[in-house]
């Protein structure tokens, strides 16, 4: 067995869970682990963590390691596991006394610096951590809520302040990193040996130096010498593993030495660079994802600039997109448009099925699984094969999103992960590879100058009568009423002309005296003074079938309370969810008495922003409004 000290940094895995969380753009900030800022956790999400902080399973908060302004002020924190109990665990490290003389003081231990230490001897010695980046909510030493977030643009150095090569019978160091957690990784390229034998870990050591003691620790903690730079992109967690494996022969004991600084770090000079398959969605950015912002039923390209792909000893084979299926809100409006040869292929997103199109002279085939709530399409030839760069380039250049129906409620963030596939060979063995992932972000912005708090509709005894109630009317002109008897073949039936410029909320009415089938559909057309449309969701109208309605919602805009007012309840109860923007369920009631006249929510922990209430009685029969919560 050779005698060496490793550092493994595993794949950055970006898991169902926080592959679509929300992405923040670090742009090379240092991110800052002081001993300020930390807390050693005692009970994690309801369950108790182990203690003291060298224990196999505790946990290190550390708030504020960044603060991100992207509108408003987001801050970042950070789980820390010791996964398996490391000896000591000195995350500032500026009383540190296991470094070299006379080092002490070094002016460059900055907070960006986060220092676990490593005791080793004859037998093999190896310390897990997992970092975890997100959003904590405490209480005193208590987590009780964690929202992961998804960084980008960040920079890791690690540093071996005691670095041997093996040449002096101590071990030599390597690192091992997954070739997907990374977009490039740096060294000084004289100092760098590879041990080519996996395909997907990128596996290499550091040669002799022949001015250094290999058995001294290093009198400047920041030398390139012993500095391997890793620049991230798109990382929720990853995990690092310090350690060695002893020494062959005699005897041998040491504490081991290792500094992580997350910041950029000082140029190297003679850089060796290894990557695997980059990719870039918008080359005019520094960060490798691509963000829109939708105003119009348009189509929107996935990438922007050139190059968007490139790849290092891989060879490219295809793609894959990935999004939530939650994340679609529009139902069928909502599609991704492939500029196929002979036309454009119109994929549902709500619904998507494969198929096969052509492309600069290839034949492709898309194929779509879903898993946890997860759509996946895979791009890859007919029968297989691999693709040049030029033809892996127009394929993505290919990509659209569109929008046919941009609802002012439905406003948002759809999420689609992009990842290159590709081949990488060892000794003649392929294997199976890719990329990191790159995001095409889609903002749907409100596309006119209204938004439409809710939009309501009821029958009445030779009539239908709709309902809304909109807010920041601005330069706005009219409404047009829409009605269909099968939902699809929409007629205008009436116009409402707005009433003045404001950013108060206002409410409308309309009465549709012409309404003769039992069931119809309804929505609005929402005209701009510049002739730009937009269109609300549906709202039906059953005449024969007594439907649950929200007749009265109020205070609306709310702070602390919501009164409801329900009628049309044909059962003893009902039930009432409320969603936030996003989709997700913030509120639950169920076995509501259809007797009481109005249900009191309490709203005191909702964020501000607009929600949709849902009403369902036993029947299946449902109602749907909107409300707003305007506290903060």
């Amino acid at each position: 067995m050779n005698n060496f000290k490793f550092i493994v940094l595993l794949a950055t895995i970006l898991g169902s869970s926080t592959l679509f969380a929300q992405v923040y753009n670090v742009n090379f900030a240092p991110l800052n682990f002081s001993a300020n800022n930390q807390t050693l956790i005692t009970s994690y999400l309801g369950n108790s963590s182990p203690t003291p902080n060298t224990a196999a399973g505790s946990r290190t908060l550390y708030k504020n390691i960044i603060t991100i302004n992207s509108g408003s002020s987001v801050v970042i924190d950070c789980i820390v596991t010791n996964m398996n109990g490391a000896v000591v665990f000195d995350a500032d490290w500026r009383s540190n006394t296991g470094v070299a003389p006379g080092n002490t003081t070094d002016a460059l231990r900055v907070d960006s610096m986060f220092s676990p230490d490593v005791v080793s001897s004859n037998t093999a010695n190896f310390k897990n951590f997992r970092f975890e980046f997100g959003i904590a909510t405490t209480s005193g030493s208590s987590i009780t809520s964690f929202q992961p977030v998804i960084l980008d643009n960040f920079v890791l150095n690690v540093y071996d302040v005691d670095r041997e090569s093996g040449s002096q019978g101590y071990e030599r160091d390597r690192v091992l990193i997954s070739r997907s957690s990374y977009q490039t990784f740096e060294a000084l390229s004289s100092l760098i040996g590879y041990n080519n034998t996996s395909p997907s870990i990128l596996d290499f050591y550091q040669q002799g130096n022949a001015t250094i003691n290999d058995n001294t620790n290093y009198s400047t903690i920041t030398m390139n010498d012993h500095r391997y730079r890793f620049i991230m992109s798109n990382v929720s967690s990853f995990e690092i593993s310090l350690g060695n494996e002893g020494k062959s022969s005699g005897s041998w004991s040491s504490q081991q030495q290792f500094f992580l600084a997350f910041s950029r770090g000082t140029a190297f000079s003679s850089v060796v660079v290894e990557n695997n398959i980059l990719l870039d969605l918008n080359t005019n950015v520094a960060s490798v994802n691509n963000e829109v912002i939708v105003n119009s039923n348009n189509p929107y390209n996935f990438t922007v600039g050139t190059p968007n792909v490139e790849t290092t000893n891989t060879t490219l084979t295809g793609f894959t997109v990935s999004y939530p299926s939650t994340n679609i809100k529009n139902g069928s409006d909502e599609r991704m448009i492939i500029n196929a040869t002979g036309g454009p292929v119109s994929i549902d997103l709500s619904s998507p099925s494969g198929t096969t199109f052509s492309l600069s002279g290839l034949s492709y085939s898309l194929t779509t699984t879903l898993s946890g709530g997860v759509n996946t399409f895979t791009f890859t030839r007919v029968g297989g094969g691999t693709l040049t760069l030029a033809q892996g380039e127009a394929l993505l250049d290919a990509l659209q999103y569109q929008n046919l129906s941009i609802v002012g409620d439905e406003v948002g963030f759809r999420l689609f992960t992009v990842i290159a596939l590709g081949t990488y060979s060892v000794t003649g063995t392929s294997y199976n590879t890719s990329s990191p992932p790159a995001i095409f972000i889609v903002n749907i912005a409100n596309p006119l100058p209204v938004n439409v708090i809710s939009f309501t509709g009821k029958a009445l005894e030779n009539a239908n009568q709709l309902n809304w109630t909109v807010a920041q009317e601005v330069d706005f002109s009219h409404y047009e009423v829409l009605r269909s008897e099968d939902g699809r073949a929409f007629n205008a039936v009436g116009t409402v002309f707005a009433t003045e410029n404001s950013m108060d909320m206002k409410s409308y009415s309309f009465v549709d005296a012409s309404a003769t089938s039992e069931v119809s559909y309804y929505k609005l057309r929402l005209v701009d003074n510049n002739g730009s449309v937009a269109y609300t969701s549906l709202v039906v109208i059953n005449r024969n079938v007594i439907v649950p309605t929200v007749s009265n919602l109020f205070p609306n805009p709310a702070t602390t309370q919501v009164n409801i007012e329900v009628q049309g309840v044909s059962v003893d109860n009902f039930n009432i969810s409320v969603q936030d923007i996003n989709g997700k369920v913030v509120y639950q009631a169920n076995q509501v008495s259809a007797l009481s006249n109005v249900y009191q929510m309490d709203v005191t922990n909702f964020k501000r922003g607009v929600y949709v209430i849902r009403i369902e009685d036993e029947m299946g029969n449902v109602s749907v409004s909107r409300f707003a919560v305007s506290k903060y």
